[in-house]
């Protein structure tokens, strides 16, 4: 049986595999915290659909090559809510 993790367990997981590529700091985590627990929170209902094979480090891998390219380059943090819908 495949069983999944709750929320609680997975952004346990999450944030303790966070940084298993060095990309971030805890202290820029807890600088931006309701930035990650979005993260977090919209990751776990995308882990938690029923047709979801995805484990937490694999969805962590989509995470650090986000953020990778983000801080690489520097991302402009203005976004006009007209211009992308997420859902």
């Amino acid at each position: 049986m495949n069983t999944k993790l709750g929320l609680s367990e997975f952004r346990e997981v999450f944030l303790e595999n966070i940084d298993s590529i060095t990309i971030t700091s805890l202290a820029h985590i807890d600088s931006n915290e309701s930035f990650y627990e979005e993260i977090i929170f919209k990751l776990f209902h995308l882990y938690q659909r029923e047709s979801s094979d995805y484990s937490v480090n694999e969805i962590l891998k989509f995470v650090h090559i986000f953020l990778y390219s983000a801080f690489k380059h520097k991302l402009d943090v203005y976004k006009d809510d007209d211009e992308i819908k997420l859902y």
